[in-house]
């Protein structure tokens, strides 16, 4: 009697295609291919991790003043601040110099604008200015803390950098002292202050209304200088010193509560009457 034979051995005997060979299918390729992503995939994160590491222990730390210097610091902080103030009211009140031109009415108030020449200066003189105020007067730090009398310090030649901007000026400073207390010595070097003064600002303002003036320098113009004055909140006089020349004075009073004033001089061409 002839055995039945199940549908899965009917299955195994059916007659493939020719060309087609019977046997396991495998997937070598694919598995290989998984195995190199992951390799990969281990390696780029092995290397971020290190890349990250790295940037860790290389950034720069910020020091905390030791604590036996703290009064000291915060003294010298203080100075530099008010020196800084200082140096913007001074020069603010010399037109934006500390040491002043040639071209000045009496030798106090630089002209910005003097005939048919634009002389004024550019901000990044302005900045020059007000950093060697700073830089000269700073030294007077030392000799306010001399209430310290149990520290020895010792100072070089500090080196400051100024940046005016529309609402503020930032002042960098580099003032290495070594400071030497109960035979310990400590050092301190950067110092900076950001003085909340509108210079920035009131440069602008000025410098448009020397550009409209310049086109016709036998005139003065109070309509456009009012209006670059209201336009950017500020208050302006024009005080006549001589028949051709007239002083400037804008205020601002958003300035560290007192008002802040910068003062320069136009001298005009006078204009030939007919006859």
């Amino acid at each position: 009697m002839k055995k039945r034979e199940s549908p899965s051995q009917k299955r195994s005997h059916a007659k493939l295609p020719k060309g087609v060979l019977r046997g396991r299918v495998t997937c070598k390729g694919t598995v290989g291919s998984i195995r190199s992503q992951t390799t990969i995939f281990i390696i780029l994160t092995i290397l971020i991790i290190i890349i990250i590491a790295t940037l860790f222990i290389l950034k720069p730390t910020k020091q905390s003043t030791p604590q036996q210097i703290q009064p000291l610091q915060s003294s010298i902080q203080s100075c530099i601040e008010e020196i800084s103030k200082q140096a913007i009211f001074h020069i603010s009140e010399r037109g934006g110099y500390y040491n002043l031109p040639d071209t000045t009415l009496e030798n106090t108030t630089p002209y910005y604008l003097y005939n048919d020449q634009n002389l004024i200066p550019t901000k990044e003189k302005i900045q020059r200015e007000i950093t060697l105020y700073i830089q000269d007067n700073l030294p007077k730090c030392i000799f306010i803390a001399t209430e310290f009398s149990d520290f020895k310090i010792t100072q070089q030649q500090p080196r400051a950098t100024t940046e005016i901007k529309p609402n503020n000026i930032e002042i960098n400073i580099i003032y290495p002292l070594s400071i030497t207390k109960e035979e310990k010595t400590y050092q301190l070097e950067n110092f900076k202050t950001n003085i909340p003064i509108r210079l920035g600002t009131i440069y602008n303002s000025i410098e448009q209304i020397i550009q409209e003036q310049i086109k016709d320098p036998t005139a003065l113009d109070p309509h456009h200088i009012y209006q670059v004055s209201n336009e950017n909140n500020l208050q302006t006089k024009m005080l006549g010193f001589t028949q051709d020349s007239v002083i400037f004075i804008i205020t601002d009073k958003k300035t560290i509560n007192q008002n802040y004033t910068f003062i320069f001089a136009n001298k005009y061409i006078p204009k030939e009457i007919e006859i």
